[in-house]
């Protein structure tokens, strides 16, 4: 169908303005990450609850040699502004459930982790009037999470107080690496439940 295979060929771009305009400065890299000695760990091609990775999915037919070249494109263009940016490998890989209408960007960085916050800053609910923060910072055992939400006025009755965030992003410690997954229409916990299992996949 043509509205699959729209989605095929933006895929790759929405990951790539997700990973550059959402998570930068929070950095995102590459489809492997590479250790001091050469060596590689490969992130997972599926995650719990029905993700699978962009780059293993795709339409079928004709369609499917032009999703690939766009997908490497994708991917090269990451690569290479986080290699310029932080003069090493990170690891990366995107994941969408099977509409491809949410996403999960994994991302393995090697060292410990750097300061991790919202780019802007966070704001008092009360003092701009929204029934809660558009913007939070939350520790969830190892992880400290950035959580967007919808901004809907404290004097809109209409409008409840929004239950699913816009997006969470969170990073933890994974031995002598650095886990960030960052998610679109997740709740807190299944964001930092897809970290840990990240962070065990990197481990193993």
């Amino acid at each position: 169908m043509a509205s699959d295979f729209l989605r095929a060929r933006v895929l790759p771009i929405v990951t790539g303005l997700l990973v550059l305009g959402v998570v930068v400065g929070l950095a995102v890299g590459l489809p492997r990450l590479y250790d001091e000695d050469g060596g590689s760990v490969d992130l997972p091609d599926e995650l719990a609850g029905g993700w699978s990775a962009v780059d293993t999915v795709g339409p079928g037919g004709d369609d499917a040699a032009e999703y690939a070249e766009t997908q490497a494109t994708a991917t090269e263009y990451v690569q290479d502004t986080y290699r310029d940016v932080y003069d090493a490998p990170v690891g990366f890989r995107a994941y969408a459930d099977e509409e491809r209408q949410r996403f999960v960007i994994a991302t393995v960085f090697p060292g410990p982790g750097r300061a991790f916050g919202p780019p802007n800053g966070i704001a008092d609910p009360e003092v701009i009037r929204t029934k809660r923060a558009p913007t939070e910072l939350v520790r969830e055992d190892d992880a400290v999470c950035v959580v967007n939400w919808e901004a809907v006025s404290a004097d809109d009755d209409s409008q409840p107080e929004p239950e699913t965030p816009l997006g969470v992003s969170c990073q933890a410690p994974a031995g002598e690496r650095t886990v960030q997954v960052s998610t679109s229409q997740q709740s807190v916990d299944d964001t930092v439940e897809l970290l840990h299992e990240v962070a065990e996949a990197v481990a193993s």
